[in-house]
């Protein structure tokens, strides 16, 4: 069992994966607190103190992983769309975010992940069939 000071070992993989910022990760959980509702870019960006592009690339980015979507209509709007595992997941991270914002700040901006994009750009698909160098 996982000492009660550090996060799960899902959340922890989680933030590896899916949270690139703060201000992602306040989009994220602003849109979890109230998942039955749409918000604009402009409210999101005006609530978070941030500016609508960068809150338009970081709600981009959750859309892509599947965790908001953009509603139809104009204005465009987003609201949360996890699923109930990614709500459980978002529950502990919302708890442990107000008590221990600084752990989770670290998980996300860890030198870790920077690693992370480097090794992916190294990434080369394999040849299964046998016909490269080495096969």
């Amino acid at each position: 069992m996982p000492d009660e000071r550090e996060p799960s070992e899902a959340l922890r993989r989680f933030l590896f994966t899916a949270i690139d910022s703060a201000e992602q990760l306040e989009i994220l959980l602003r849109l979890f607190k109230d998942p039955g509702d749409a918000f604009t870019v402009e409210a999101l960006s005006r609530e978070l103190r941030s500016s609508v592009g960068s809150a338009e690339l970081r709600l981009r980015a959750l859309a892509h992983l599947n965790l908001v979507e953009k509603q139809p209509g104009l204005p465009e709007t987003y609201r949360y769309a996890g699923s109930a595992a990614e709500g459980i997941l978002l529950d502990e991270l919302r708890d442990r975010y107000q008590r221990q914002r600084h752990r989770i700040l670290a998980l996300i901006f860890s030198p870790m992940k920077e690693a992370r994009h480097i090794v992916s750009a190294f990434h080369f698909p394999r040849d299964d069939k046998g016909g490269g160098k080495n096969g």
